[in-house]
């Protein structure tokens, strides 16, 4: 499969609309059997289809190659589109030749056209050919000095008219911003009925596999109705973006401030500066500093393209500022994990704002090892990100909702003694964004093996390095939660109250695998109760004990299957549920409840 960036999608999404449908010829070498007979044929030996999905030569020695496939042409006019890469600076020993449609190979062809790519010395255009009863007839050429550059990556569409008017766009960043190159008029146009497509290739050892060709089209031009579409927009800072649009911009039209405006605000911006060198982007400065606390919306109006059609775009953004000290904290860290690669930490955004957590440091104090974490990372306000090595094992191990983050990054080694974790916005650790250092006592006392149970912050402004902070994962969350709530997770100035409660007092347990289930739902003042329910039968029998010394959270819920201890099914009647939980440092109490099991 290709790699591709948005602008290249949106692309050949557009393209896809506009030419396959009425394509003669069209290829994009997404196949193993691409270079089979009767598609294409000639020195099919010296070219494979990579892992890009890119035709390339795969030569054994120096020399020559062609590979060849015939194609009929449109009638009245015809339009021809390639992509080309080589790793090198052309020269008369290696270049390429693409012969758009011809009578025979090029060894024996004595009509047609056919570009060639790569000479010697410093002009390096790309130029057009006619063939004309095996006379050679130069017609144009694209810049000079437009493949002058190593590696050569162009794209290429050619367009000609019954009447012989050729018109050439390039674009050399092997992309779809096309810009005019050529227009000339051949008076004795040679279009016949069908013809071959040629790519011809002349290499010498040191250059055997360093041509690539790819998605060929040949079809019926085609008139250009599609809109230019904003999408991208860069923030730059905070108060300056960077536009992308799908196609190069009318200059006028895209300069104009009243045609860019911020929706949430109904602002304008004060200046703009269109891109000369590339002239699909366009720069807008406003005059007041973004909301980074809120998803912005730009509208574009009345944006045209190069040949006049009008486009219309909404596209979102934030503006995410650099954390500083205590804006992002370390809120839970798992460092003996079930499955090897799904150790993690998580951090926690404090701020109203969205943050920008790119190219921050995550280091290992003790032992100087650091990882960074990946270019445009961003955390909206009050929200988790979890960072573990393999994202997809984390996501299978725990009961994880659709709305937690991820990030897949390989971590700095830590213990599972003890861990000294670190943010910092440099190696050198000039700013520490926050730091700690986890031991393994912090977890419940009574716990006798934390493997796969998490560590996790209690309270996000309270201290990073006071063990009263923190406690072990509960087990109704799964022993962690990763890019979500801590099952701990105590917001500042909340207040709990110490309680249980039934979901109902009645309920009906069905003999399958979609038992329903009792809840006993409770709220704590603080983390670190261990809980354990009773169940008796009227006469005040004991029928089993369904929770034992669970670990409980802040507020989470318990659960009776209506299972007796050799769980087997309860019948009707009456029960008694006695809740006690009790926590380390002494505190206890006790809930008691009656539910009626109906069957």
């Amino acid at each position: 499969m290709k790699k591709m960036n948005l602008i290249i999608l949106f692309c050949l999404f557009a393209i896809w609309i506009i030419t396959p449908l009425n394509a003669q010829f069209y290829e994009d070498f997404n196949g193993e059997n691409y270079l089979q007979s009767p598609k294409w044929q000639g020195d099919v030996h010296n070219f494979i289809i990579n892992e890009d999905g890119k035709l390339q030569l795969h030569a054994s020695q120096a020399g020559e190659s062609s590979i060849y496939a015939k194609f009929d042409l449109p009638k009245d006019s015809i339009y021809v589109e390639f992509f080309l890469k080589m790793t090198f600076d052309p020269s008369d020993n290696n270049f390429t030749k693409i012969y758009l449609w011809a009578d025979d190979l090029p060894m024996k062809a004595k009509n047609g056209y056919f570009l060639k790519l790569g000479e010697n010395g410093n002009q390096d255009q790309i130029k057009l050919y006619k063939l004309d009863n095996g006379i050679i007839h130069f017609l144009g050429a694209g810049k000079i000095a437009g493949i002058a550059k190593e590696p050569v990556n162009i794209r290429v569409r050619l367009t000609m008219q019954q009447n012989g008017l050729w018109k050439m766009e390039t674009d050399y960043s092997g992309n779809y911003y096309f810009r005019e190159e050529i227009i000339i008029q051949d008076p004795n146009a040679y279009m016949p009925e069908s013809g071959i497509f040629c790519i011809h290739m002349k290499y010498s050892s040191s250059r055997l596999e360093a041509f690539f060709v790819d998605d060929i089209i040949i079809s019926k031009p085609e008139k250009d109705t599609i809109a230019p579409e904003l999408l991208k927009v860069n923030v730059l800072d905070s108060v300056s973006l960077q536009l992308i649009f799908s196609e190069i911009l009318n200059k006028e039209e895209a300069n104009e401030i009243f045609n860019y405006t911020l929706m949430n605000s109904d602002e304008y911006p004060m200046s703009i500066t269109f891109n000369e060198e590339y002239p699909f982007q366009v720069q807008l400065k406003f005059q007041k500093p973004f909301d980074g606390t809120i998803v912005q919306a730009l509208e574009c109006n009345n944006i045209s393209d190069l040949k006049g059609n009008l486009g219309y775009s909404i596209i979102t953004f934030f503006y995410a500022k650099n954390p500083a000290n205590g804006e992002i904290v370390i809120n839970e860290i798992l460092s003996d994990p079930f499955e090897e690669k799904c150790d993690f930490i998580e951090l926690y955004n404090t701020t109203e704002n969205y943050l920008n957590l790119s190219s921050l440091y995550i280091y290992n104090i003790t032992s100087e090892n650091f990882t960074i974490i990946p270019k445009e990372t961003f955390l909206p306000p009050k929200q988790f990100l979890a960072i573990c090595k393999d994202t997809f094992m984390l996501k299978e191990t725990y009961p994880i909702p659709e709305a937690a983050r991820f990030c897949q990054l390989a971590l700095p080694s830590f213990n599972i003694s003890d861990a000294f974790v670190g943010i910092s916005n440099s190696k050198e650790k000039i700013v520490c964004i926050d730091s700690v250092y986890y031991k393994k006592s912090w977890h419940h006392s009574l716990l006798l093996n934390t493997r796969g149970i998490s560590i996790e912050r209690i309270n996000p402004l309270g201290p990073s390095n006071n063990s009263t902070n923190w406690h072990s994962a509960s087990k109704s969350a799964g022993f962690a939660t990763p890019g979500y709530a801590n099952s701990v997770f105590q917001a500042p100035n909340q207040q709990y109250n110490k309680s249980f409660w039934l979901s109902s007092n009645n309920f009906t347990p069905v003999s399958d695998e979609n038992l329903e289930m009792l809840k006993i739902n409770y709220s704590m003042e603080k983390s670190g109760y261990l809980a354990t329910v009773f169940v008796f039968d009227s006469d005040g029998g004991p029928v089993c004990t369904p929770v034992r010394n669970e670990i409980l959270g802040m507020e989470g819920f318990l659960r009776w299957d209506g299972l007796n201890e050799q769980i087997q099914p309860v019948q009707t009647g009456i029960y008694v549920l006695l809740v006690n939980a009790f926590h380390e440092n002494g505190d206890q109490f006790s809930a008691r409840f009656s539910v009626a099991v109906i069957r």
